[in-house]
């Protein structure tokens, strides 16, 4: 049966998650929340996006194992590099750092310890995905504050196994202007392009093609965000991904199945946003967003963890819980500092 063939290829995807037991019962049980008619267009969709989304540990290691021999980004030798972990919140920065060390131990007879105690060729900020940026520049805004006026820091490099475009940039830009005498790269894997401000040729803006027919509780939803949205916002910045000619996505198998699954992603979404009493105001259908959109729209998962700019029907919702707000099951449970939400 194709559905059975397309569950358990899902489940080999994603096998190593370390937030639940992803097996064919838990992708399932997820699944028939859904409408049968749909399930299989989900199942082709997911298997696709996710093949080139989601990167277990093994491949962490590689990018990381790849990145550190990479003279573009490591010109000196390693032990004249100074890595930093100045992530207050969450453990991903940990849990890299931790990759690294266990790598320098493996294959350089090194630890991260061992480094940057001499002249310090560059500092390293080291993370899995760059989302909206608003970590990063915390992060870095809090560690430049601590390390008083007297450091002089002549560069600084950020590596990320993938990051998307939408605002790459303008953090960019904002780090150069903290640190105005330093020299900042950025280096990554895989971009996503994910440019809400010209969604025609983004092709990887994950956002519901416009002139569809939703649900009623889509259209009130869209109704009451479009009524706080503020005239640039509307100029600028599209609610719906916009049909183009030009189109051409890899990370889906055709468009149909495309229209189809972001819809449904949409309007459970919105469904989701209904169960809470008092959301927050940021949680979007397709994923947390500070911008008035729809949502961030990601699909990048690692073997750890969900960001919350996902579309909240993969992630939201407790897996033990069957009433009110967590009255969904997720396919990729998250876990935050307080646990699993």
């Amino acid at each position: 049966m194709e559905e059975q063939k397309m569950i358990n290829s899902l489940v080999n995807i994603a096998k190593d998650y370390e937030n639940c037991s992803f097996d064919k019962v838990h992708v399932t049980k997820w699944l028939d929340q859904f409408p049968e008619s749909s399930r299989l267009a989900i199942l082709i969709e997911l298997n696709n996006i996710l093949k080139y989304t989601y990167f277990s540990k093994e491949a962490l290691i590689n990018f990381l194992r790849m990145a550190l021999t990479d003279k573009q980004i490591f010109k000196k030798d390693l032990q004249e590099y100074k890595f930093i972990n100045p992530q207050t919140k969450g453990n991903s920065q940990k849990e890299m750092l931790k990759l690294i060390n266990e790598i320098f131990e493996a294959e350089l007879g090194l630890e991260l310890s061992d480094c940057g105690k001499g002249e310090i060729a560059s500092y390293v900020y080291v993370d899995d995905v760059f989302y909206s940026g608003n970590r990063l520049k915390r992060d870095i805004e809090a560690w430049v504050s601590s390390l008083g006026e007297g450091l002089s820091i002549k560069r600084l490099d950020i590596l990320y196994i993938a990051v998307h475009e939408r605002n790459l940039e303008y953090v960019h830009n904002k780090l150069k202007e903290l640190l105005p005498n330093t020299e900042v790269g950025i280096f990554y894997g895989i971009k996503f392009r994910d440019s809400i401000k010209n969604s025609k040729y983004s092709f990887e803006a994950y956002l519901p093609l416009g002139n569809q027919k939703f649900n009623s509780n889509a259209v009130n939803y869209v109704s009451r965000l479009d009524a706080l949205r503020t005239e640039p916002q509307k100029k600028y910045i599209p609610l719906f991904r916009e049909r183009s000619v030009y189109f051409k996505d890899d990370y889906f198998t055709c468009s149909l199945n495309r229209n189809t699954v972001e819809k449904l992603f949409f309007e459970k979404g919105v469904q989701i946003t209904e169960y809470s009493i008092a959301p927050n105001f940021n949680m979007r259908p397709m994923g947390y967003d500070y911008s008035n959109t729809l949502g961030f729209g990601s699909y990048v998962v690692t073997y750890r963890n969900i960001a919350n700019n996902c579309p909240l029907v993969l992630w939201w919702g407790d897996p033990t819980s069957n009433f009110g707000i967590n009255n969904w099951y997720p396919l990729f449970p998250r876990t935050t500092n307080e646990g699993i939400i």
